[in-house]
């Protein structure tokens, strides 16, 4: 199957293993970035969500930590063009970006980095019909010697502890607090809370990941003309919201249950957030905002 490509050529999934050796295994400098890809039955097409919005942020993360490309973004466009056009999925599958280090070389290496793009089968990640949220106890630091906007694969290290942790005790993910105890993000996805009619979500000054959903979703509510605003947020804010959801890449939009076992039951605010997705899914199914989408034919 040709799921996936290195540094521009098809390559058997077997051989996409990284070195040991490498200083992307031992140092963990290796920067990623996700999106879904769409396919319309009737067209025989993909759609890819905002893929150069995802470029232009995997660019910038390698920048920000000294990975050097040897691509520039319009031919790693090509390049996941060329595997879409190539692959054997019809259905929604995510697409992968990852630049790291396939060789043995030194902590502070100036050599070309190697970028693999792979297609992602996502049948089994689907989001979960509503998640139950749990406020960690772990802190997010606000000055954090790696910038909040790199996408970097050593983010998520403490973030799977957290999970871990909020899994034992029953709930499905959590919500960091920074250190002045404001509200940030999730372990994978930023938050936004609807609160006496108007969608909240934390500002990016509070250490948040500017994401790609959450600026859709902030695009999305001016167009539907529901109140939407970034604020610094507090564990009381969290509580005394109508409704809270997330926002991702991977998942899309997931309402949340409950938070703390507090659960959440006001009609009005879920008929905000049913609409806010409506139009999200419009979107992915290119029936509006068609300028988020590329299309590219099957071969």
């Amino acid at each position: 199957m040709n799921n996936m490509m290195i540094n521009g050529e098809f390559v058997n999934e077997a051989n996409g293993a990284i070195v040991l050796k490498s200083p992307s295994i031992r140092y963990g400098i290796m920067v990623f970035d996700a999106t879904n890809v769409y396919y319309n039955t009737e067209k025989n097409t993909h759609m890819v969500f905002r893929i150069t919005d995802h470029v232009n942020r995997l660019f910038y993360s390698c920048e920000q930590i000294g990975l050097k490309l040897r691509f520039s973004k319009d031919e790693v466009l090509i390049q996941a063009s060329n595997l879409l056009k190539n692959s054997e999925f019809s259905d929604t599958v995510g697409l992968r970006f990852f630049v790291y280090y396939n060789q043995e070389d030194s902590f502070i290496t100036n050599n070309y980095a190697d970028l693999a793009i792979y297609i992602l089968d996502i049948s089994k990640m689907r989001a979960q019909e509503s998640i139950k949220l749990f406020i960690s106890d772990y802190q997010k630091s606000e000055n954090g010697m790696l910038p909040v906007q790199v996408k970097s694969t050593a983010h998520y290290a403490y973030s799977r502890i957290a999970v871990m942790k909020a899994q034992r005790l029953g709930y499905d993910e959590v919500v960091f607090l920074n250190q002045q105890g404001h509200v940030t993000e999730c372990s994978r996805s930023n938050l936004f809370i609807i609160k006496n009619g108007e969608v909240i979500t934390p500002t990016l000054s509070s250490c948040v990941l500017d994401g790609i959903t959450r600026k859709s979703i902030i695009t999305l509510c001016l167009e539907l003309n529901i109140p939407v605003s970034e604020k610094v947020l507090t564990r009381y804010d969290l509580y005394s919201s109508n409704a809270i959801f997330t926002t991702g890449s991977s998942l899309g939009i997931t309402p949340v249950s409950e938070i703390d076992s507090v659960p959440f039951t006001d009609e009005k605010a879920k008929g905000i957030f049913t609409k806010i997705k409506n139009a999200y899914v419009e979107c992915c199914k290119g029936e509006r905002n068609q300028e988020w989408l590329m299309i590219i034919p099957k071969n």
